[in-house]
């Protein structure tokens, strides 16, 4: 099996998998397995040579339409993982709110009243 041909495989494999549907219990395996991949195919690119047959151009251009799949899968994923972060950072702020209700006020100024 040629170079094209495995990184054709790899790729189909990634495209396949980011469009697979997973728990958010198991998102990080999901996201290990993602990154196997990338580095997988990776290699495999940095392998590739030219001159390329009439068959391997014709792969070529369908990994270069599976990929922008990918990236738009991989888009998705990330943001997924933003939002979950900064729902995470607001839990942790009005939890420390609701423990310390008083701990961030502000002394910008007092008054001081002397009627002595």
């Amino acid at each position: 099996m040629g170079i094209v041909q495995q990184v054709y495989e790899v790729t189909k494999e990634l495209h396949e998998l980011v469009d697979a549907a997973y728990e958010k219990d198991n998102r990080d395996a999901h996201i290990e397995s993602v990154e196997a991949l990338l580095e997988k195919r990776d290699a495999l690119l940095e392998q590739l040579e030219p001159p390329y047959s009439r068959e391997e151009r014709m792969m070529g251009l369908q990994i270069v339409e599976m990929n922008e799949h990918v990236k738009v899968g991989l888009q998705r994923l990330k943001q997924e993982v933003k939002v979950d972060i900064q729902q995470l950072n607001k839990q942790k702020q009005h939890g420390q709110k609701y423990r310390n209700p008083y701990g961030n006020t502000s002394m910008d100024g007092m008054f001081l009243d002397k009627r002595n």
